[in-house]
């Protein structure tokens, strides 16, 4: 006769919570549905004395239903797993509690309709808002971006991120770095041990000498290091960096107070890479301390790919005596591709500016070469416009690299859409000289690099703060537009002069690059005629077109390569650090 048929009211009831399970919610008809079915008998047994009218199928109806509707507009299976994985949601009423609670996460709070099922048996989510937007500073929309991206938050006890947010107010760290910290790190505030957090504030703050606001801005640099381990992590690291690597206790500290980077990386790659620069011709302790301390994603390269090849490829070009100050001057070089970067990059500025100096080209280097370089000067050279940006037989070369498109565009005399046209030409041309790397994904298949994982895990974080950057840019765009066109009206005004853009012989290589220069141009010059020597991979001559033909560098009475119109060397302003 059916579940229930003939028995007392007892066991109708349950009879009718297991045709509820078994019918409505189908958990036997595979597998997975008896696992289901067996841990919510086992681990939520009182289920089964629940009325199947007034709590389970008015949860399960409320799931299922559209969100147009009202409901949460989720699968059966869906709804399935969300009451397997909450059990709790059946003593909840439907109308007076879950769908009000609802609303507010998906309409005001802006989670997704899955998360919100997964966090809507809190009833805390308003203080929770008002915890992150009032007490840390975000703002509302920050706050409602962070609970939608990370709805764990809402499972952390208030009472120990209040405790965490407190060790920050503590040694002083302003509003605007602890609404970053959070936005950026929400872990800094979530942790269940806060005496451990300050902990390791005392020891950066104390024991390190480093003060409240030193410590402050390491937090805020790198707030990844509010959940490293103090005796497992981040004392070993101390004394390792000050006693097997030998920068010292005062450098170790200082390494520290960089920003921290050091702390979370391993010990095998922070030493491989460390005592790599510590063995370049020239380089001294002091110089490596420093140069980690402005550049710490050095450490992170890759030894045998990234950063032999690359120093390799300097002492070439400069020798064993400059590579030093070049690795030190220009780090960034180090993590950029050797075959699709830099080579092309400066074989492109031998062939154009022949007479500027190596250390001048290797310093520009990080400038897109089909992105900037390549379609200002085929634009320079189609329209026969050289001598508006520097000598009638060469242009300056900082004034191509560094100037903006705004103010190339009005010198060039066309306009932006012409030139981003050119550009895109460029940009297709060189892809198809040197095609982008490729990644393989964990099945082993071949990934375009920007479909990775890295690239994913830091687009979510860059859509998770983008409502923090604009409420903490918004009240400060007029005065950095200002700031970039005052700092566009300097370069101008020391490239050209103060006669004008068309004015002088030696164009931006006059009195204000001279000025600015922060290389040595020491080293011999390299006696060779343009392009000899020069890298040139598979097709480039019909890259560069016609580009190439310009005219050889003047000599000297020696037969020396003139470089920047004088054979005199320029002072070396070079840090003492390598001295």
């Amino acid at each position: 006769g059916g579940w229930g048929a003939g028995q007392s009211g007892v066991e109708r009831r349950l009879a009718a919570v297991l045709s509820f399970l078994a019918k409505d919610m189908k958990l036997l008809n595979d597998e997975k549905g008896l696992r289901y079915l067996k841990t919510l008998i086992l681990e939520s047994s009182w289920v089964l004395t629940l009325d199947p009218e007034e709590n389970l199928k008015p949860l399960l109806a409320f799931l299922k239903q559209s969100v147009n509707a009202g409901g949460c507009g989720l699968t059966h299976v869906k709804a399935v797993k969300a009451i397997c994985a909450a059990p709790s949601l059946f003593t909840h009423s439907v109308e007076d509690d879950l769908r009000p609670r609802f609303k507010f996460m998906t309409e005001e709070a802006g989670l997704r309709a899955t998360d919100a099922v997964e966090c809507i048996m809190y009833d805390h989510v308003r203080e929770y808002m008002r915890f992150f937007a009032e007490e840390c500073f975000l703002g509302e929309n920050a706050a409602k971006a962070l609970l939608r991206s990370d709805p764990r938050a809402l499972d952390k006890d208030l009472g120990n991120m209040r405790a965490s947010l407190k060790c920050m107010l503590d040694i002083k760290m302003r509003p605007e770095q602890i609404s970053y910290v959070v936005a950026k790190y929400p872990i800094a505030v979530m942790h269940s041990d806060f005496e451990g957090l300050r902990s390791k504030i005392r020891y950066f703050s104390e024991t390190l000498s480093l003060g409240d606001a030193k410590t402050a801005e390491i937090i805020f640099k790198n707030p990844e290091i509010t959940s490293l381990n103090l005796e497992g992590n981040i004392i070993p690291k101390f004394r390792y960096l000050a006693d097997v690597l030998g920068f010292g206790a005062d450098g170790a500290t200082k390494l520290i107070a960089g920003g921290g980077v050091v702390l979370g990386m391993s010990e095998e790659k922070l030493g491989a890479n460390a005592l790599y620069l510590l063995a370049i011709p020239g380089m001294t302790q002091v110089a490596v301390c420093d140069l980690i301390v402005r550049f710490p994603s050095i450490l992170g390269y890759h030894l045998e790919n990234n950063l032999k090849p690359t120093v390799q490829w300097i002492i070439d070009e400069v020798g064993e005596e400059q590579v030093a100050r070049q690795v030190y001057m220009n780090p960034h070089l180090v993590g950029m591709s050797l075959e699709r970067n830099l080579k092309p990059t400066l074989a492109f500025y031998k062939i154009h500016f022949p007479m500027q100096s190596i250390e001048v080209m290797l310093s520009l280097c990080a400038i897109s070469l089909p992105g900037n370089l390549l379609p200002k000067m085929r634009l320079i050279h189609r329209l026969g416009i050289m001598a508006k940006f520097g000598t009638a037989e060469q242009p300056g070369i900082k004034c191509i690299a560094a100037c903006e498109i705004g103010d190339f565009c009005s010198r060039a005399g066309i306009s932006q859409e012409e030139y981003q046209a050119e550009r895109t030409r460029c940009i297709a041309d060189f892809a198809k000289e040197f095609p982008p790397p490729v990644l393989k994904d964990k099945d082993g298949n071949w990934i375009n690099k920007l479909d990775g994982p890295r690239q994913k895990i830091i687009a979510a974080l860059n859509k998770r703060n983008t409502l923090l950057r604009l409420e903490m840019e918004s009240n400060s765009r007029e005065a950095q537009s200002a700031a970039r066109a005052e700092a566009a009206n300097k370069r101008r005004r020391n490239a050209f002069g103060k006669g004008g853009g068309d004015s002088g012989d030696e164009g931006a290589e006059t009195q204000g690059e001279s000025k600015r220069a922060a290389v040595d141009t020491s080293s011999s010059p390299d006696d060779s005629l343009p392009g000899d020597g020069v890298y040139k991979g598979p097709g480039y001559l019909e890259l560069y077109g016609d580009m190439t033909t310009l005219p050889a560098p003047p000599v000297g009475e020696g037969g020396e390569v003139i470089r920047n119109g004088r054979l005199g060397v320029r002072k070396s302003r070079f840090k003492s650090s390598l001295e």
